[in-house]
């Protein structure tokens, strides 16, 4: 059975640290991003669960959501919208 991977986009370094050692603990592997642009790429490779900072220095994760509820391009969409945890430091 294939892992589970998690997507973590937070501008703080020691957060995204964090929260990657916690879930690969819980066996999931991880990509992280700093900011929302970059996030949005590693977004389109469909993980099973993203946590979205909302303050990033890009844009605020609420961006994100209400760009994703309206967007159908590639693997971003409604479907992906319903996996974002929000997070916030």
């Amino acid at each position: 059975m294939a892992m589970a991977h998690a997507l973590i986009v937070d501008d703080d370094s020691k957060t995204r640290d964090a929260l990657a050692a916690i879930l690969a603990e819980d066996g999931l592997t991880t990509a992280t991003a700093g900011a929302l642009r970059a996030g949005l790429e590693l977004l389109r490779q469909t993980p099973d669960v993203a946590f979205m900072d909302l303050e990033l220095p890009d844009a605020t994760g609420v961006d994100l959501f209400a760009d994703l509820e309206y967007s159908h391009a590639g693997n971003v969409g409604p479907d992906n919208a319903r996996r974002i945890t929000p997070i916030t430091t």
